[in-house]
């Protein structure tokens, strides 16, 4: 059947699914092709829904070979289609969801969610380099000094910390989970932990005062 000319699209469409599959499943099988591979659900998806249409086709010639009527074939598809695709997406869907990959908790969330009730772009400087500029605050992590600085804060002393923030008029330093995620890039998440423990334990009362804090999302020092 696969050499018949108009059949061409059935080699074409089995390895489209086969190139994809292997994409998805990088991680399962530990093959080293993956690329944004939850990405590429969406282009599984078409090869997927030739394939099936292809294998009802198939499933209906089978049927009237043997006498089976389409409307009970077409009945188990649909019924196989609601226990194994329709069920188990309406569970997941309907599920409590993680705030994101970004995110590393949803006390993390609450934190920067504070952030809304200072006023537009006050100046915030957050230690992991999360995203405050989307609670509408100002933070110039495009500069290439400030990146930079980022970059290599784990090495940086209390004092270097402070004069940077004061020599750019930073009105509040951030500190939550990705701080610890931030540095354990570089070493490691247990000692990133130790650093952010040592760091906030050695901050002093004349330069910082605590804004906000919860309990194991962080803390919102402001800069005085």
């Amino acid at each position: 059947m696969l050499k018949e000319k108009n059949n061409y699209w059935i080699s074409v469409t089995l390895t489209w699914f086969f190139i994809t599959f292997l994409n998805v499943n990088s991680a399962t099988f530990n093959l080293p092709i993956g690329f944004l591979s939850f990405r590429t659900w969406l282009l599984m998806a078409i090869p997927t829904s030739l394939l099936c249409s292809l294998g009802f086709t198939y499933l209906k010639k089978i049927g009237k070979k043997a006498d089976i009527p389409s409307i009970v074939i077409l009945s188990v598809v649909v019924l196989g289609l609601l226990y194994t695709s329709f069920y188990p997406k309406y569970v997941l869907n309907n599920s409590l969801w993680p705030p994101g990959g970004g995110w590393t908790s949803m006390e993390e969330v609450a934190l920067h969610s504070w952030l809304t009730t200072l006023p537009d772009n006050t100046k915030v400087f957050s230690y992991g380099g999360s995203p405050v500029i989307g609670f509408d605050k100002y933070s110039c992590v495009w500069c290439e000094d400030e990146f930079e600085f980022l970059e290599n804060i784990g090495e940086k002393s209390q004092d270097e910390i402070y004069s940077f923030l004061k020599s750019r008029n930073y009105e509040y330093l951030l500190i939550s989970g990705k701080a610890i995620k931030h540095l354990g890039k570089k070493y490691g998440d247990e000692k990133a932990t130790e650093m952010i423990n040592d760091f906030i334990s050695n901050i002093s009362s004349s330069r910082y005062q605590e804004a906000y804090q919860v309990s194991g999302g962080g803390v919102i020092l402001r800069v005085t």
